[in-house]
Parts: structure tokens; sequence; C-alpha cells
């Protein structure tokens, strides 16, 4: 294993002068009694990326237990962004521009649950403009109903403290805490319409004629 260069993960073409006849693979081992959450949202499958004003978006977010035990009850915040209005009865509007929603179903150590959000694009935006959704891990308990506290993040309801944000990040990247995560969708720009009339003589039509 020392004579085949530096290791580029998941490389099978030489690159960087890595021989592609070897790889690796990395775990992490977390003691019990740990617990670490981590969401990702996206666009939901078959979502358009671009909408016109008067749509409903739907976002899908995926929250990861990254930890060593089952969490449950963990609750969510969507933070709405300016343009857009809740349009899901699964979630509990806090504001306009806030609601939450819990996941009762226990999460398993190493498992992942999802849930959908619609929004609804105003029928008052102005495109071309891209609108930014983002949603946070509010707060979870263990099996046994206690609150935990998350190893590598801090989940509450302030949008405002979770750091330099990497899309889809669920490992803490970079410094963004892996609680939280954002999804775009694009508005349209407004339908132009162009109508012109232009009347004449019929072909063969005299411009002169009798009573």
């Amino acid at each position: 294993p020392s004579n085949d260069g530096v290791v580029f993960d998941n490389e099978i073409n030489n690159e960087n002068s890595d021989q592609d006849d070897h790889d690796g693979a990395t775990i992490t081992v977390v003691p019990p009694g740990t617990w670490d959450l981590a969401m990702r949202k996206t666009l939901a499958t078959g979502q358009a990326a671009s909408v016109n004003p008067g749509d409903t978006v739907t976002f899908t977010l995926e929250v990861f237990n990254q930890g060593a035990d089952a969490a449950k009850d963990v609750k969510l915040v969507d933070y709405i962004p300016t343009g857009m209005t809740l349009a899901d009865s699964q979630w509990a509007s806090l504001s306009s521009t806030m609601a939450t929603t819990t996941l009762a179903n226990p999460i398993a150590a190493g498992g992942s649950a999802q849930i959908n959000i619609a929004l609804k694009v105003s029928n008052t935006v102005t495109g071309p403009i891209d609108l930014t959704n983002y949603a946070e891990i509010a707060d979870f308990k263990d099996i046994n109903g206690v609150a935990r506290v998350d190893i590598d993040s801090t989940p509450d309801m302030d949008p405002a403290n979770d750091g330099p944000l990497v899309d889809n990040a669920i490992n803490n990247e970079q410094a963004d805490q892996d609680d939280h995560d954002k999804a775009v969708v694009s508005v349209n720009a407004p339908k132009v319409f162009d109508l012109a009339l232009r009347k004449t003589l019929a072909q063969g039509q005299s411009s002169t004629v009798a009573r």
C-alpha cells in the first residue's frame, strides 16, 4: 500500500499521479451516547428549478442521524423567504417568515428521514430572481424523550449563527454547521406579449367603389 502515490478518493483514471488500482474508504466510529444530526435541503424530486409567479414549489428536507443512538421528536424550522408563503398543512406557521414541524417517528442511528414543504410564489414577484429557502433543525430528543445536545452543531431557531453555508454539506465542511441547509428556485421573468394588427383592402379589391 505504500507505493501507489498520493491517494485521490474514488479516482479511476490515474488523476494527479494516483495509481487507479487502489482506493480507500473511511468510516467514523462514534461512542455510545453521542447525538449528531445533520440536514440536507433540496428541491423535491420532479420539482422544476424554474417556476412562475403563483406557482407552488416543493422542497425536501432530509435529516440524517450520524450519532450512536436513536433520536426522535426532531423539530424542524423553515425560514420562508420574501416572495413566498406557506402552502403545506404538515407545517405550522409561526410567522410570515417561519414555519415548523416535528418528525415524531424515531430516526435510528445511521438512518435518515424525509419530509416535504410546499411554498407558494407570490403573484407579485417579478423575475428573473432566485429565491433561497433555508431550513434548520431546531431541537430533538433521545428515545426516552430527554432533550439532547448535538456534538458538532447547535440546533435552534436562529438562521444567523450557523457559519458560512456550504450547500448540501452534512459533515460540517468549511465550518458550516450541518444542521441547516438551503435550496434555491428561480422565478422566471414575466412573459412578454406583443400583438399588432394590420388591415388592408383584400387583394384585387378596388380602392374606389360605387354606392
